[in-house]
């Protein structure tokens, strides 16, 4: 390696005072790769997109490390001391998993309508957003959540204001949801808008979206040591 850009991340474009090669030969902050793959159920290279094995972990290359330091010692110095500043306030910050998808259960055809094959099956299913930490209510952090249909649904914008933040409905057919977030103002964050696919297979599906909070914004005032996060998968319908 001969530039400073060679021993940079490709995600924040700063020199890497903790690089990560991947097998591609890409390289990476730590940090930088641990937040891009904390919410991906598959990883790949942020550049190229090639597989990155689960088995593979994220360690810190030792040898790309002292070779940024000795040859670029004041750039490296100054990338230690603001890495060391984030730690410092992350560690006064609370990961909040934010779970978003669907459950479902079918509805069985009237008896007449079986012998039909232009009649489809019909689910009940339920779109929603929710906070899995224990000691955390979906409604400290959530304002309102929008749901986006199918053009065929009536009104098929739907506004959710007050929790639980899900709808409820009827169909036959798969979609992708868009599902805006907006949290509350005193969080000072911007809309975040998530994208979920209708599924009717299993109890449904559902994934996680990381929001961190400084933990003095949560009320009731909790330690970010002492937030817990369960996995609790949707009910199905009764």
């Amino acid at each position: 390696m001969e530039s400073q850009q060679d021993y940079e991340c490709a995600i924040c474009l700063s020199l890497s005072c903790e690089p990560v090669k991947l097998k591609c030969d890409h390289i990476f902050c730590q940090r930088c790769l641990e937040r891009t793959f904390e919410d991906k159920e598959k990883r790949t290279c942020p550049m190229c997109r090639t597989k990155i094995s689960s088995k593979f972990k994220l360690k810190v290359d030792t040898k790309i490390k002292e070779e940024a330091k000795e040859a670029f010692p004041d750039e490296f110095e100054e990338m230690t001391k603001k890495l060391e500043e984030l730690k410092i306030e992350e560690a006064k910050t609370i990961k909040v998993k934010v779970e978003y998808g669907n459950k479902h259960k079918l509805v069985p055809l009237p008896s007449k309508s079986r012998s039909k094959p232009s009649v489809s099956n019909k689910h009940e299913w339920t779109v929603f957003v929710r906070v899995a930490n224990e000691g955390i209510k979906t409604e400290n952090i959530v304002e309102k959540v929008k749901f986006e249909l199918h053009e065929t649904f009536k009104n098929p914008t739907r506004i959710i204001e007050n929790a639980p933040f899900q709808l409820t409905t009827k169909g036959w057919g798969t979609f992708e949801i868009p599902i805006t977030i907006t949290w509350k103002k005193s969080l000072k964050y911007p809309d975040t808008v998530l994208y979920h696919d209708l599924s009717f297979e299993g109890a449904g599906e559902w994934k996680n979206y990381t929001l961190r909070i400084h933990e003095d914004l949560i009320k009731p005032k909790t330690s970010a040591s002492k937030v817990k996060v369960k996995a609790v998968k949707p009910a199905p319908f009764k």
